[in-house]
């Protein structure tokens, strides 16, 4: 499993850039992490601050350099804005997988651009990577994000209870799985 990103990639779809976190796109993100869609199914607080937003951005770089996951931001190419997340985490040498974890502006859902984002991050995770298996952990009443997994071939795989880490409360977290094909 590779797990250097030097020279962060870039992934490129037909309308997105996905790329590195930079300053540029910190007000942006500030703007999705309190967007009341997302603090609903992430969890993130809704008085979430730049400062909170410019230390995750450094601690995400930070992880990145120590191998410990990849995370891009989501730009939209006509109007280069930061309009969400990607990132491929808890990565697993033992069984050779990674969680996919993905945020999207409430602006832009259901114009397809996740769709897009996954799709590069797959095709990353399983040919550059050399994953063989990716797994997203959802909300089970997250029914957006349970049909962009169904619909991209990722297979339901049981569910855990979990204390979400900003909320401190107990929820219960679908497992999807997607395995690279032979």
């Amino acid at each position: 499993m590779i797990t250097s990103f030097i020279p962060y990639p870039v992934l490129e779809t037909e309308d997105l850039l996905i790329r590195v976190g930079i300053p540029e796109d910190d007000e942006m993100n500030l703007i999705i992490y309190t967007d009341p869609v997302i603090t609903k199914y992430l969890g993130f607080s809704s008085d979430t601050t730049i400062d909170y937003i410019r230390e995750r951005r450094e601690n995400v770089h930070k992880g990145i350099l120590d191998k410990k996951f990849i995370d891009w931001n989501i730009i939209l190419k006509e109007s280069n804005e930061c309009i969400g997340g990607i990132c491929i985490w808890n990565l697993d040498h033992f069984r050779n997988s990674g969680e996919l974890g993905y945020k999207l502006y409430s602006k832009y859902h259901r114009r397809g651009y996740m769709t897009q984002a996954l799709h590069a991050a797959i095709d990353y995770g399983f040919n550059v990577m050399g994953l063989s298996i990716i797994e997203a952990f959802t909300r089970c009443d997250n029914e957006p994000s349970i049909q962009l997994l169904l619909s991209n071939g990722f297979e339901p795989n049981g569910s855990i209870i979990e204390e979400n880490t900003h909320t401190k409360e107990k929820e219960v977290l679908n497992i999807y799985q997607l395995r690279r094909s032979i």
